[in-house]
């Protein structure tokens, strides 16, 4: 048969000559944010699913039918925009709680160092209402002894997890936390040093607020001296004056001497 001169290559020769289709693969792009998209366990593979699955699709709209995985393109991209947007959710929620559990314990600390005991016991929670003036005060004189006025500690999640205001590496080691018990790295006059607070996980949280209440604050220097609010290790109090603010002066002498 003779070839038709004024024909292009690859298109059929007459009537009777079938069109060979092209060869079809499947996307790697495709495979691979469908894969990393499934793997939600590991933090940003999500979003790696979405940016492939993204691009797989441009590529295969772009290869004219040589490449196939458009469902596998497009379930990658979904699930891992889904995927993506929980881990969002979980990581802003969780630094809310965080700063909110950081802001109470910089809130505690302050009101025991400028004597706003009335505040500290708010933040102590059900505890607080037994907590004596005299017993802030122990506290407040132990730690100062120790290291100082107490200045300030890290109110943000960002600031802790870049490494927080201090090195306390020292007063870490060889502790044994109660449970349920936060270490806070703090700054004194002296330098740094641990603050703890426990939390009264049998206490409900205050209102607007998801945390519970703290049950007990303690100190513990990089020196390894340790003690707390109240309890077995709490410093010796002087007096047994009942919770307040301020305490009443003594009433005025009665005219008269004894009475008599």
């Amino acid at each position: 048969m003779s070839q038709n001169p004024f024909s292009h290559p690859g298109e059929p020769q007459d009537l009777g000559e079938a069109v060979t289709p092209p060869s079809q693969r499947t996307s790697i792009a495709a495979v691979f944010s469908l894969v990393s998209s499934l793997i939600c366990c590991v933090p940003g593979l999500g979003l790696l699913g979405v940016i492939t699955g993204i691009a797989s699709l441009m590529f295969i709209a772009g290869a004219h039918g040589r490449l196939v995985g458009k469902g596998m393109a497009w379930t990658g991209l979904i699930v891992g925009a889904l995927v993506t947007a929980l881990q969002l959710g979980l990581i802003i929620g969780g630094m809310s709680l965080g700063n909110q559990m950081l802001g109470h314990c910089a809130t505690l600390a302050a009101a025991i160092e400028k004597h706003e005991y009335a505040k500290a016991r708010q933040n102590l929670g059900p505890t607080g209402a037994s907590v004596t003036d005299e017993q802030f005060d122990a506290f407040r004189a132990a730690y100062t002894t120790e290291t100082g006025s107490y200045k300030d500690m890290t109110t943000s999640v960002w600031e802790l997890m870049t490494g927080g205001p201090t090195n306390v590496q020292p007063a870490m080691k060889g502790m044994m936390l109660p449970p349920n018990t936060i270490p806070m790295p703090a700054r004194f006059d002296g330098g740094p040093a641990l603050m703890m607070f426990q939390m009264d996980t049998s206490a409900r949280p205050n209102p607007g607020e998801w945390l519970p209440p703290f049950g007990n604050i303690g100190f513990r220097s990089n020196t390894g001296v340790e003690f707390w609010l109240t309890g077995p290790k709490a410093p010796k109090a002087t007096g047994t004056t009942k919770p307040s603010d301020t305490t009443p002066p003594p009433p005025a002498p009665t005219p008269g001497g004894n009475g008599g």
